[in-house]
């Protein structure tokens, strides 16, 4: 059986006469997926024709994460959350990045974006990918923002991991 997708989309902009970095978070997180999901990565700053690779993936994927931060790449990446969206309702769009993980309350006034991943999201995107596929509790998912009812809630949240182990 074919393992689901997660579509990870980078939306800053580049600036004129300046070659787009990889887009390291995003790399990280798809190493995280890659055990049990196949994650896409969409650098809209590299694919100016986005719509193929959309209709191909969407089909099969169980979230969309957008990395993000404050400034000009949170106005892109609330547009490119509100186009998916519109395309794609029944996915859910995860928050990730600096300043969601700073406000998350903030940035879930936004009605497109349904899930805020806070600190490093590694660990809670995948966890929140199982939540999703397997219909678990998304409650007991740490480092996690979200609505119910019309409310915030934050889950608990987990130390940082030791990068000397």
């Amino acid at each position: 059986m074919a393992k689901k997708k997660v579509l990870l989309v980078y939306t800053n902009v580049r600036l004129r006469n300046q070659k787009p970095r990889p887009p390291v978070g995003l790399m990280y997180l798809a190493a995280a997926l890659r055990e049990k999901y196949d994650p896409v990565i969409l650098d809209l700053r590299t694919t100016p024709d986005y719509m193929p690779v959309l209709h191909q993936v969407l089909p099969e994927t169980v979230l969309i994460g957008i990395s993000t931060i404050i400034g000009q790449q949170l106005n892109f990446s609330l547009e490119a959350a509100k186009f998916l969206k519109e395309l794609a309702p029944h996915i859910p769009i995860v928050f990730g990045g600096t300043f969601p993980s700073m406000a998350p309350h903030i940035v879930l006034k936004e009605p497109c974006v349904d899930y805020v991943s806070i600190c490093d999201g590694e660990d809670t995107l995948v966890s929140l990918a199982d939540a999703l596929t397997l219909d678990l509790p998304i409650s007991e998912i740490p480092n996690l923002a979200y609505r119910e009812n019309g409310k915030v809630v934050v889950t608990r949240k987990c130390e940082l991991r030791s990068l000397d182990t």
